[in-house]
């Protein structure tokens, strides 16, 4: 007997297609639900005639190695799958973290954390972040204020002695803080700009579509918020496109705090995945190993009072199970396994604290056309679908594909709220653009942010479904590309923001 309960799924990418790396580190991808992955075989039954009427033979011709699993959205903990759904791989900034693979904090003294080389430079003002160390003064923001160096990050807070920081602890650029009186921010209607006499913008890593967070806003409260950059940033000005609710024009005489994320956006970089599940309550354990696994489609799907869930589908090459040894029937290009059944010197990443996201206290914000859905027209439910359009590629001589053919990058989704207006059943007759975008934080204050700057309503018009129940709206959406960011979806991750 198997339980789900001591089912593992873990997983690789792959520096070779189809080709399980050496000494891999499999990451555990926490899901929901007993996960549908599977190498499905494909027979043909003998066309042969024998006169007593009987079947010579079931054959074998091929087989899928294909499925999907659901989860639970959570900051961080599915990153390495969004990078396999976009095609691309996130925009990183000055970041070090101790995991299974690599200690890169080595210490903190009362200064400075002590940091391995990765090539990151600290830049005086920076605003670094600070999680998962034992002393509580190492937490939480910092500003950098020593002299710049790859293996020392001295910042102006005092901090706590650890000499051996512990797994999980890990440090983060998360912004830049300005001089006093050195940003100017101007409100125009719907837009606006941030001008500055100091801070040059071009050193910030900022792009046309990147979001911002403003802080240290005194006279305008709502001025501390989020801000979509619409044009190439200049070295003294930003120029938003997107401002926040009640924004209006402030030149602060003290500091403001420039937070930004790092940018995930479509592209065209294929990543696929060696994934393993795990058996691990068999004697002795059984692993199942996909090779090639390519991720064919994301759905993520946010309803009232509820977990905020995410889906993957996958499609790939082959798979192979393995126990004791070496399999009987082994697959072509088959890596070395250990004795316990598990490709050679595999080591597992696992989760560190998830903190799941919920519909109701974890959504900063749903918005169309830049502006926060409101009134009553309350949102009932949001979805983002991601299409690879993916085919497998059969060649005489494998059973498994030989390769993944890849479609066009489909960005789909649903926006279903409270008939309260007809503002939204009129974009779908009129066929107009707007966009779309959903912002979740978690209780550590890290925020996901997900964007389709461009987006036409495909269908949608009022449903009165019978008595005594609410007039709403199912509306269904295309995404298309944006001709100034060049992307059709972007996810941005924010690792803290005050």
């Amino acid at each position: 007997m198997s339980d789900t309960n001591r089912v593992a799924v873990r997983a690789v990418k792959e520096v070779t297609y189809g080709i399980v790396p050496t000494a891999p580190f499999l990451r555990d991808i926490p899901y929901s639900g007993a996960p549908n992955l599977g190498f499905v075989p494909e027979t043909v039954v003998s066309e042969l005639i024998r006169s007593d009427r009987q079947i010579d033979d079931l054959v074998l011709v091929g087989a899928e190695a294909a499925g999907d699993f659901n989860s639970e959205l959570a900051f961080g903990i599915h990153d390495y799958l969004f990078e396999g759904a976009w095609f691309n791989t996130f925009q990183v900034r000055n970041k070090w973290t101790n995991t299974e693979e690599e200690t890169q904090i080595t210490a903190v003294t009362a200064t400075q954390f002590t940091v391995t080389n990765e090539g990151f430079t600290p830049v005086i003002n920076d605003i670094v972040r600070g999680q998962g160390f034992t002393n509580a003064a190492n937490n939480g923001y910092h500003i950098v204020n020593g002299a710049p160096t790859t293996t020392a990050v001295t910042v102006a807070t005092a901090l706590t002695i650890e000499a051996s920081p512990p797994l999980r602890a890990r440090l983060h650029t998360v912004g830049r803080r300005s001089a006093a009186g050195d940003l100017d921010l101007t409100i125009t209607g719907s837009t606006g700009t941030l001008a500055s006499t100091v801070l040059n913008f071009t050193t910030l890593g900022l792009q046309a579509g990147d979001w911002v967070k403003l802080a240290g806003f005194s006279a305008t409260p709502a001025n501390n918020g989020w801000y979509r950059i619409s044009v190439t940033p200049t070295a003294t000005l930003l120029t938003f496109g997107i401002v926040p609710t009640g924004a209006a024009t402030e030149a602060p005489a003290g500091a403001v705090d420039v937070y930004m994320g790092e940018r995930l956006t479509n592209s065209t970089t294929r990543i696929s995945y060696t994934l393993e599940e795990e058996f691990a309550d068999h004697s002795p354990v059984t692993f199942q190993y996909f090779r090639g696994m390519m991720v064919d489609g994301l759905t993520l799907t946010a309803e009232p009072q509820s977990i905020i869930t995410v889906g993957f589908t996958f499609s790939g090459k082959d798979a192979f199970f393995s126990d004791t040894g070496i399999p009987a029937t082994v697959p072509a290009q088959l890596p070395a396994v250990a004795g316990n059944g598990r490709v050679g010197s595999a080591t597992t990443v696992t989760t560190g604290q998830v903190n799941v996201l919920n519909s109701s206290s974890n959504v900063g914000r749903i918005a169309r056309g830049g502006v926060p859905i409101s009134g009553s027209n309350f949102v009932l439910e949001a979805t983002f679908e991601i299409a690879n359009n993916l085919r497998q590629q059969p060649a005489v001589g494998f059973i498994g594909a030989v390769g993944i053919g890849v479609g066009e990058f489909g960005v789909t989704g649903s926006l279903s709220t409270y008939f309260d207006n007809a503002t939204l059943a009129r974009d779908v007759v009129s066929n107009a653009e707007t966009s779309f975008d959903v912002r979740f934080a978690d209780i550590s204050g890290q925020v996901l942010l997900l964007d389709a700057p461009r987006i036409k309503f495909s269908e949608g018009s009022p449903e009165v479904p019978g008595k005594n129940q609410d007039v709403t709206v199912p509306l269904a959406y295309q995404a298309i590309r944006h001709p100034v960011f060049n992307y059709t979806l972007a996810l941005f991750r924010f690792y803290g923001s005050q």
